[in-house]
């Protein structure tokens, strides 16, 4: 399970891919076709709580928006670009450290149950299978 949670965080650095994920794999590392819904669910459930907890995944379109556009662009404006992006990330980083700075083990599992609690029309399967777990 810590494996499998790992893969899911992928989120925060990168694509993720379904390939380094072995939650719900047989011993044979085949993945039944049942299993396979869930652990689509889940990853797309991983994303969207990641997008509302974490400030840099919430960001990632526009910082990634922003380095194509000044990758496609010359002068001034690529310029201008690479800074918003920068700002940007400085902001984000900011953010990230007032959140550590602001929260102790159980706030920041708080944060993460609150957003799965606020929205489960967005996490299904969390609040089927976490928050109302029996």
């Amino acid at each position: 399970l810590l494996q499998s949670a790992d893969s899911l965080d992928i989120g925060r650095t990168g694509d993720f891919d379904q390939r380094y994920f072995d939650f719900l794999r047989d011993k044979n590392g085949n993945v039944h076709p049942d299993a396979q819904k869930i652990r689509d669910q889940l990853a797309v459930e991983a994303n969207l709580l990641q997008r509302l907890t974490n400030p840099l995944c919430a960001h990632y379109p526009l910082l990634h928006k922003l380095e194509a556009d000044a990758q496609n662009t010359t002068g001034k404006l690529s310029d201008e670009l690479w800074q918003q992006k920068s700002d940007l990330l400085d902001q984000v980083t900011d953010e990230m450290i007032r959140q550590a700075n602001d929260s102790d083990n159980v706030t920041f599992v708080d944060n993460f149950e609150n957003a799965i609690r606020e929205h489960p029309e967005m996490f299904p399967l969390l609040t089927q299978y976490y928050l109302n777990a029996e």
